[in-house]
């Protein structure tokens, strides 16, 4: 399979998802088109997608920057670039894990999705022994209003809370990014919540009781069986309070 380069985009370079690191491919050019991909690098569990890299060089007075492009060979699929929130350039490992928690993990349905806008909250230590994990959200450019997400994943890329459900909720408008889930150790469930650099701090309201701080690590009941994802959950919602005095309120369960 060819995929199409426009002239103002360059060095195209492949990588496939399911691998934990991003073994970049140059693609060779030939009028318009880049030689073929194998059609055996299109995964089913990574939703028969590809990541492409290109260099976008625009018209006089712009600067070169990296574009990244998820492509399938499914003619009826869409094929979204991704976008990250103020990403600098030694956030190679969290830009990879997030491509491969999107694409793997399911954090985005790519069939039905634009664009990709993703961004992270919080990176730290897990309760339990949890490991180390991101908390990122996922804005979808969808026209059939697709739902975002806030995804809580490894440095590996695995999605260690559910992608939707009654798990997790977030909110992005243009002056708060909050995000919160239920992420289960192997003890105890525990609500990890956080947000970006216009909230001033988090706060708890429900069963879990008042806890404030940004990020949160809260915990909750203990895991009961072997499904945890079955269980109910606490009610809670999780205020962001802006500096200007705005608030927003999001409800992970």
């Amino acid at each position: 399979m060819a995929l199409p380069r426009p002239p103002w985009l360059s060095d195209p370079r492949v990588a496939l998802p399911s691998e934990r690191t991003p073994g970049w491919r140059p693609i060779g050019v030939r009028n318009g088109l880049t030689n073929p991909v194998p059609w055996r690098w299109f995964t089913p569990r990574c939703q028969n997608y590809v990541a492409v890299r290109m260099v976008h060089r625009p018209g006089a007075g712009g600067w070169p920057r990296r574009l990244t492009q998820l492509v399938s060979h499914n003619p009826g699929s869409t094929a979204p670039r991704v976008w990250f929130r103020d990403a600098g350039p030694d956030d190679e490992g969290f830009q990879w894990a997030a491509v491969r928690a999107a694409t793997c993990a399911a954090a985005a349905s790519l069939t039905e999705s634009g664009d990709l806008r993703i961004g992270r909250l919080w990176r730290g230590s897990l309760p339990d022994g949890g490991g180390r994990a991101t908390l990122m959200t996922v804005d979808v450019a969808s026209p059939w209003g697709a739902p975002g997400a806030a995804v809580l994943i490894g440095d590996d890329g695995r999605a260690l809370s559910g992608r939707g459900g009654t798990n997790g909720d977030y909110a992005s408008p243009a002056a708060t990014t909050a995000g919160a889930v239920w992420w289960p150790s192997r003890r105890r469930w525990h609500l990890v919540a956080a947000a970006g650099p216009s909230v001033t701090r988090l706060k708890t309201i429900g069963d879990v009781g008042g806890h404030e701080g940004n990020p949160l690590l809260v915990p909750g009941p203990p895991v009961r069986g072997a499904a945890p994802a079955t269980e109910p959950l606490p009610v809670v919602q999780v205020v962001a309070y802006e500096a200007d005095g705005d608030r927003t309120v999001i409800s992970p369960s």
